[in-house]
């Protein structure tokens, strides 16, 4: 997921950052270790929208809820990826920019999904209003949007008011103050539109501006450590455990950019995201039941072409309609 964004710069191309701190960002051509993991995380929010108890037998829904815990900090993941490729100085101007590539698709794939569901009779348009204006989305994935403008808005101007000299140390209390929010506000996951997730949301994008402006610091260094042990440690049911995992995943990353340093990008992963569910994949899962897969099989296939299918889309239509590749995350 690139989410392009030219004036906050969330989530996508490397920014120079600018006085505030000096980076050490991987060139923007050399982007290969964190467009990867944008897939894999990708992936891993497809397989928590595979979930179903009546498409699957109770010991395969049981099975793929098992192991959700796994990989659903992958949004919080996502967070952290923009706040890392977010630049200081948030203007007037810059919010508008940030709401219209990130809460235009908002709205517009609320409504295409709010529309496809209710021909299905799966949904109504009561439920749909609601769901679009208490920021869930009708697409169980489409939070993150309005999520992201409000978390990037909100840090982005908190880490832009601290006196100069004292970004470091402040922004370091800042993180503390959230991960303490974080643990105050107990969740029975980490990911999904729930109010007090924006504390975690908020943690993971403070986290990524830290480590962009902070990099080589021994409390950079520090965190790696202790998320390392913290992933040893903690039982990987625990939700604490997903922090230290996407730290360690983004450092991974990061580092792995550098070190392959070859050009070329591999986009495709912020349209997978948009265009999965609820739609594709339930379409996809269903057409290979009445072709006899299903499932272990089912989950895999359709899992699998869910996300080839959806790449597809994404790169026809960015390729076709460059003009569009900002509202689909690219």
């Amino acid at each position: 997921m690139e989410l392009f964004m030219p004036e906050i710069g969330v989530l996508a191309r490397n920014e120079t950052v600018s006085s505030k701190g000096a980076s050490e960002m991987p060139a923007r051509s050399s982007l290969l270790g964190v467009d990867l993991l944008r897939h894999v995380l990708t992936i891993a929010v497809i397989y928590q929208h595979m979930m179903s108890r009546s498409r699957y037998s109770e010991g395969v829904a049981d099975a793929l809820d098992y192991w959700v815990p796994l990989v659903d900090g992958a949004v919080a993941c996502f967070f952290m990826l923009s706040g890392y490729f977010s630049r200081p100085g948030l203007t007037g101007a810059r919010v508008i920019v940030t709401a219209r590539r990130l809460l235009v698709p908002y709205f517009l794939f609320c409504l295409v999904y709010a529309v496809l569901l209710a021909a299905l009779g799966k949904l109504s348009a009561v439920e749909a209003v609601e769901r679009t204006f208490t920021f869930a989305g009708v697409g169980p994935q489409l939070y993150f949007l309005p999520y992201l403008f409000a978390v990037s808005v909100v840090v982005t101007s908190v880490i832009d008011r601290i006196p100069s000299g004292l970004e470091r140390p402040l922004t370091g209390v800042l993180i503390l103050v959230l991960f303490l929010a974080y643990l105050a506000l107990p969740t029975e996951r980490s990911t999904g539109p729930e109010f007090r997730l924006l504390a975690l949301y908020a943690l993971a994008y403070a986290l990524g501006v830290y480590r962009a402006r902070n990099a080589g610091k021994p409390e950079c260094l520090a965190a790696i450590v202790i998320a390392g042990l913290a992933l040893i440690l903690l039982p990987w049911q625990q939700r604490e455990w997903d922090l230290a995992l996407i730290v360690l995943l983004v450092e991974v990353a990061l580092r792995g950019s550098t070190l392959i340093g070859r050009t070329g990008r591999l986009p495709g992963s912020g349209g997978i995201y948009l265009l999965h569910t609820p739609i594709l994949n339930y379409g996809i899962s269903v057409v290979l039941l009445k072709f006899g897969v299903g499932e272990v099989a089912n989950v895999v296939l359709a899992l699998a072409l869910t996300y080839l299918i959806a790449l597809a889309i994404t790169l026809g239509v960015i390729h076709a309609m460059p003009r569009l590749r900002p509202y689909l995350l690219e």
